[in-house]
């Protein structure tokens, strides 16, 4: 097994992905999905990628999901099926729904 693969799985996953999807850049961002105590709505927490995801999940919350958000030259969004190796959950399959409405704008 590769040294890197061994200690940095998702960073190995990631650079995977790139050299297999050229069109995919590095992460732009981080995101975690969580839930409130006692509560069933779920917020989104993006942060920037040098961010670990277990340390913007705040007290008492429950992280449900979480990922990383890249950017493909075509400047689409696009949301990996990798999971976050410090919580060890993964994005869900309506995560790029959730991210997706946080991008779009509503005028009426």
């Amino acid at each position: 097994m590769n040294i890197f693969k061994a200690i940095l799985p998702t960073h190995a996953a990631l650079l995977g992905l790139k050299a297999s999807q050229p069109q995919a850049h590095n992460p732009l961002v981080k995101y975690v999905i969580v839930t409130p105590p006692g509560e069933s709505v779920e917020h989104v927490i993006i942060v920037s990628a040098g961010i670990q995801h277990s340390h913007v999940v705040p007290a008492g919350y429950t992280a449900v999901s979480a990922g990383f958000i890249l950017r493909k030259n075509n400047g689409t969004l696009t949301i990996p099926d990798i999971p976050s190796e410090s919580l060890r959950i993964g994005p869900r399959a309506i995560d790029p729904v959730i991210i997706a409405a946080l991008f779009t704008h509503d005028s009426n």
